[in-house]
């Protein structure tokens, strides 16, 4: 009877856990407030900052500033918006698969050189080209749940081919 007892107390431990790894990870927004809180989080998971720096006023996308995070692991292309409001608006005009941006503006047609993954919370969407399992798993448990790019089994998929 006490072996069964400490089964099912271990049982039901594996399955709160789980479940609650569940909850994290389907959240959609984890309410970021701005690019200061997402170098924040970022240092939080051993992300070396090594400069932050903003692209020539030409180089706008989404009628904002781009601005590039450079860690030791990865850089992020950030664009800060004025409100919550504006930066999903502006997420909606990004295609499913990241590759076109289509503004009531404009319109970019992108060739990427590896896998695109945007993210929106808070005020701001963040992008990153790559395909890093351990940067795209820490930008789902700070950004959310992904907007816009490459799913992760297209990755999986492309890295067989090698």
């Amino acid at each position: 009877m006490k072996r069964f007892l400490k089964r099912l107390l271990l049982a039901i431990a594996v399955i709160a856990a789980v479940f609650a790894v569940f909850l994290m990870l389907t959240r959609d927004d984890k309410g970021l407030k701005d690019k200061a809180s997402l170098i924040e989080e970022l240092e939080s998971r051993s992300y070396r900052l090594k400069e932050v720096k903003q692209a020539a006023e030409d180089k706008q996308a989404f009628g904002v500033p781009r601005q590039s995070i450079v860690t030791d692991k990865a850089v992020f292309t950030v664009y800060e918006f004025n409100s919550e409001e504006e930066a999903k608006l502006n997420a909606s005009y990004i295609s499913p698969g990241g590759s076109s941006i289509k503004t009531p503006n404009m319109s970019w047609y992108i060739t990427w050189a590896n896998h695109p993954h945007y993210y929106q919370s808070g005020k701001m969407i963040v992008l990153y080209v790559g395909r890093d399992a351990k940067v795209l798993y820490d930008l789902r448990i700070i950004m959310g749940k992904q907007n816009a790019g490459a799913k992760w089994y297209e990755i999986l998929l492309s890295r067989r081919g090698k």
